[in-house]
């Protein structure tokens, strides 16, 4: 709960963080003396990921999980081996889009990254062909252990945009990978295990961070 003299960090969308100490409190606002104003660096690298809708409410860690490291759109996705099936899905879109901007603020986001409805995976297609991105992986269970991330980052040219597709528990089915690689996607593994749906996508994206910021690249 807050009180008077409490000192807390602002995100103003886009634009700063402002770190305030409260002044008063009112019913349903507060009033706030700016102790500092730091600017957000813009984001280098634009990252999506289009995520396969998994059992139970996985997605909403997911999201969280994925805001944090800095994943800015998000696709949820429904492809044939996915067990939930809603019909409805304006409440739960309405709770990851709550989930989203409670990470991004916590996390010191420039922006609320982008919540898409969801999507079979046919419209998924349709729009990513319209909206291509430099590096399309989609790591896949099936792929030769030799065919790592590694071979997907390149080492000369920086791509400004990545987009990672990630399958539910039963995984993705060779239709759905062929379908995938017609558009632009890669397969790749991600190691000798095979990660849970709901743990894939960051890992993927942590590597790719990795890659990008520091210049590693692997051997």
């Amino acid at each position: 709960k807050l009180a008077p003299k409490d000192t807390l960090q602002i995100v103003v969308q886009g634009q700063e963080i402002l770190t305030v100490t409260i002044t008063t409190i009112h019913s349903k606002s507060f009033s706030y003396t700016i102790l500092n104003r730091s600017p957000i660096h813009d984001a280098q690298h634009r990252f999506t990921l289009a995520q396969a809708l998994p059992k139970q409410d996985k997605m909403t860690d997911i999201f969280k999980k994925c805001t944090e490291i800095g994943v800015s759109e998000f696709i949820p996705v429904l492809t044939e081996r996915c067990v939930s099936r809603p019909k409805d899905t304006t409440h739960k879109i309405t709770r990851w889009k709550k989930a989203i901007e409670s990470a991004a603020s916590q996390s010191k986001q420039q922006d609320i990254p982008l919540l898409h409805n969801m999507k079979h995976l046919k419209e998924f297609i349709s729009y990513i062909n319209t909206n291509p991105h430099d590096i399309m992986i989609v790591p896949w269970e099936e792929t030769e252990l030799d065919q790592g991330l590694s071979a997907l980052i390149p080492k000369n040219n920086t791509p400004t945009s990545v987009c990672v597709f990630i399958g539910p528990e039963g995984g993705l089915s060779i239709t759905e990978i062929k379908q995938l690689q017609a558009v632009g996607f890669k397969t790749c593994s991600l190691g000798l295990y095979i990660l849970r749906t709901e743990n894939a996508g960051f890992f993927t994206f942590s590597q790719i961070r990795f890659a990008l910021q520091s210049g590693f690249r692997y051997t």
